[in-house]
């Protein structure tokens, strides 16, 4: 499988903030927004509908509320930041709840923040952890929190629902959220995401398969918001390229086997004389695409003739050996940066 670069932010315009970030802090936390990211493992597709988001920020409330973020007396200060004014992140993560694998992932993101504030080494940056226990209550109790102890940008939470929890208590103290989830449409008025979107997965691998000649596309998508999320990109990208979308094949997510689907697209393959598509597109990654990714040879598509295509859910070593993969093309960041990242994490918490 090959592996190019897709990078973009998802943003839209910034609430307006009790207290302007100093210029110098500005890369330190994008830095440490990074570290988050770069060891989010991404979670199943999120399966929500895409929605417009809105450039209008709303304004800081002229009369607030005592005893909540306008208290500066409650504001931390640890003892040795003692006569300097500290620049307080909020970090909003799962470090517990029923959920064990969630909490297994906020605590690594945790520890890796902590990592790159160690790193950037800079006096003014407090780090301010709070647990959402992994569901939106807890994410908006703990928003709260951090917002009482003077945090001036929240970085996470890390799901869908968490985020807009979260979003109102936000947009109310005019503190900006950078979340950590994928999911477009919680972004907007004050919400940005640090993650990679589905839609900019499958423009650029699209678009750098129509360079490559490869412009009749099949797809296998699930059922659902996400599979509607990445046809319609599909589609949309597909008409910018020259290329054309020649069959997208949905199937049930959980399903136990995906005979029918795959035998159903193998069907539209075999029945003209020249192929009629020379790439097919899986946005899928784990056990899925473990389930899908074979069949696709097992009913005579061969992926020696026919291009695979996936989206940054391929970027999994796990899946780099699966025969059936070999020659795919998929988009995903930057691997280097990332391994550069992880070997100093594995340095310090093995």
């Amino acid at each position: 499988m090959t592996g190019f670069p897709v990078s973009r932010w998802t943003d839209a315009a910034r609430a307006p903030r009790i207290r302007p970030l100093p210029a110098l802090l500005v890369l330190p936390l994008l830095l440490l927004a990074a570290a988050c990211a770069s060891l989010t493992q991404s979670p199943a597709p999120v399966r929500g509908a895409p929605q417009a988001t809105t450039s209008t920020a709303p304004a800081v409330p002229a009369e607030l509320p005592a005893g909540t973020w306008t208290d500066e007396a409650r504001f931390i200060r640890p003892p040795h930041m003692a006569g300097r004014q500290p620049v307080r992140v909020g970090l909003l993560l799962p470090l517990s709840g029923p959920n064990t694998q969630a909490a297994e992932i906020g605590r690594s993101l945790l520890n890796a923040a902590e990592l790159a504030i160690f790193q950037v080494n800079n006096p003014d940056l407090l780090l301010l952890p709070e647990d959402t226990r992994g569901d939106p209550d807890g994410a908006r109790e703990a928003a709260q929190r951090a917002l009482d102890a003077g945090a001036e940008i929240l970085l996470g939470p890390l799901f869908a629902d968490h985020v807009t929890a979260v979003a109102p208590l936000a947009r109310s103290a005019g503190v900006p959220v950078v979340a950590l989830s994928s999911d477009r449409a919680v972004a907007g008025s004050g919400v940005f995401l640090l993650s990679f979107q589905a839609e900019d997965e499958v423009d650029r691998v699209t678009e750098f398969a129509a360079s490559q000649g490869l412009n009749q596309i099949a797809a296998l998508v699930p059922q659902g918001n996400y599979g509607l999320r990445v046809q319609r990109e599909l589609e949309e990208v597909a008409g910018q390229t020259g290329a054309q979308v020649v069959s997208v094949v949905s199937y049930y997510p959980g399903a136990e086997n995906f005979l029918e689907p795959t035998a159903q697209l193998a069907s539209l393959y075999k029945s003209q004389a020249l192929p009629p598509f020379n790439a097919v597109l899986i946005p899928e990654g784990g056990t899925t695409l473990r389930g899908l990714a074979p069949l696709l040879p097992y009913n005579d598509i061969d992926n020696r003739v026919v291009r695979f295509l996936g989206t940054g859910l391929w970027d999994d070593p796990s899946l780099w050996r699966e025969p059936s993969l070999y020659g795919g093309w998929f988009a995903a960041p930057d691997p280097a940066g990332r391994r550069a990242f992880a070997a100093r994490y594995a340095e310090v918490h093995g």
